[in-house]
């Protein structure tokens, strides 16, 4: 049984100077090595006001997608940028709560405004990246 899955990214910058990346869909094993090089060069292009994570969309992560995370925080730290996430919903909440990578990326919760497009995160994207693999 195929099952498609799927891993899209959003690169914005904000009027601070800052880049947004928004994942939407699942970070896991087929999709980890698409979100981790969109990090990179998101971390790499940004200046010392770093980037932020959107993970509002984000509807799955598994060991492969904290482990992306991990990276990407370790690389931010690395070139000296700050990195933070917010928004998590759900399950995706729930599992960076539980092991501690919430406290970790700095999640806040995004008022209600910005998530309804008032605010700089959904400013044009930069760019757009998909992935679209079968899970068996």
């Amino acid at each position: 049984m195929d099952v498609s899955v799927s891993l899209e990214v959003a690169v914005t910058e904000q009027p601070d100077g800052r880049r947004v990346v928004s994942l939407t869909g699942e970070l896991d094993l087929a999709t980890a090595p698409k979100g981790m090089a969109v990090l990179v060069l998101a971390i790499d292009a940004a200046g010392p006001e770093g980037i932020i994570i959107d993970l509002t969309n984000l509807r799955f992560i598994d060991a492969n997608g904290l482990r992306v995370l991990l990276r990407a925080m370790e690389h931010a730290e690395e070139l000296h940028r700050s990195l933070r996430a917010h928004n998590p919903r759900g399950d995706v909440d729930m599992i960076l709560r539980l092991t501690g990578l919430a406290q970790a990326l700095g999640i806040s919760e995004v008022p209600a405004d910005a998530r309804s497009g008032d605010c700089a995160v959904a400013a044009e994207p930069v760019f757009v990246a998909e992935q679209a693999s079968a899970r068996p």
